[in-house]
């Protein structure tokens, strides 16, 4: 089999597989290992409990999570997933294809869902690489999200907060004072000669003591 550039990205990925079965232990292994080049550190647990712990020590990349795990529920065992590592692509597998349960499961956070009964070598490498792409695509996503907020809550200069944030912050410790019946100190420092940095270097030349303050 061709290796993409695709998979040459990402040759190392981490893959934890929940699966009570060890055939399909053994066939998940065998089907990754097809691909020359790529080289995923698979882990496998046979049970939720089991998945969990490793997870709560070692979070990886991408999940493979049997639906049908002895007498506990997939849907169910993902969320505790999703609520342990959620950076982690969830792929949810089962013996027979379902619509409905796919809805679920995607809805639940899965990032794909794949019948067992249909299962190749090139569909499990697709789904993992399309995972992959999706969970940093998501993760630059928050990242842009995190940062555009922050913009919009400080000043780009001196990192403090701006007007809005202040009153923000302001109204919400004055109101907390008032629930214990405690008292609220504003402090408002000041620059000792800052007018002197205008005057003579220029307020260009003024961005330099605001930052280091």
């Amino acid at each position: 089999m061709v290796v993409t550039a695709a998979v040459k990205a990402i040759r190392k990925i981490s893959i934890l597989v929940i699966d009570d079965d060890s055939v399909e232990h053994h066939l998940v292994h065998r089907y990754l290992g097809i691909t020359d080049g790529w080289e995923p550190e698979l882990t496998f647990a046979t049970s939720g409990a089991v998945a969990l712990r490793i997870l709560e020590r070692r979070p990886v990349e991408i999940v493979l999570l049997d639906y049908h795990l002895g007498g506990e529920n997939g849907l169910n065992l993902l969320t505790k997933i999703r609520d342990v590592v959620p950076s982690s692509a969830i792929i949810m597998m089962t013996g027979q294809g379902d619509e409905e349960l796919a809805a679920e499961a995607m809805k639940a956070g899965a990032m794909d869902y794949l019948p067992k009964g249909q299962l190749t070598p090139e569909g499990l490498q697709r789904a993992i690489l399309k995972a992959a792409e999706e969970r940093d695509l998501r993760r630059k996503v928050a990242e842009q999200q995190k940062l555009l907020e922050n913009l919009a809550r400080h000043d780009e200069l001196t990192g403090l907060y701006n007007r809005r944030a202040l009153l923000e912050a302001l109204s919400s410790e004055a109101a907390r004072a008032r629930r214990h019946e405690g008292s609220l100190c504003l402090l408002m420092p000041d620059i000792d000669h800052f007018k002197n940095v205008n005057d003579t270097p220029g307020h260009l030349a003024r961005d330099a003591p605001l930052a280091a303050s």
